[in-house]
């Protein structure tokens, strides 16, 4: 299909996705900033994951999706993929700089 054959509002539709995409990935990196801040607080813990927290904010989206009318099953597969990449981020955050970790002899790394 060209772009003269592109049905009429096509574009506007495809202009308020862009919008939106936007939007969301403000909220994403407002997310992952908090996340940030999480892992600091957890420093202190000897563990990163939380099943249990996990299990409930799953169970948060599930019910937001179908109170907006989205489907959950897409939801989750996100929710799925931002706690995945949640943990990993703040694995990463809580690691101490290369210059910092020790050496297999136990001396630190210059």
């Amino acid at each position: 299909m060209s772009r003269s054959d592109t049905p009429p509002g096509l574009a506007e539709l495809r202009r308020r996705i862009d919008r939106i995409d936007r939007s969301m990935i403000r909220l994403l990196a407002a997310r992952q900033r908090s996340v940030r801040r999480i892992a600091e607080a957890k420093r202190r813990l000897d563990h990163i994951v939380d099943p249990a927290r996990e299990a409930e904010v799953m169970a948060n989206v599930v019910r937001s999706a179908m109170a907006f009318g989205a489907d959950p099953s897409v939801a989750s597969a996100v929710w799925r993929v931002l706690l995945e990449c949640s943990v990993k981020q703040q694995i990463q955050s809580l690691r101490p700089p290369i210059d910092e970790r020790q050496e297999p002899t136990g001396r630190t790394s210059t």
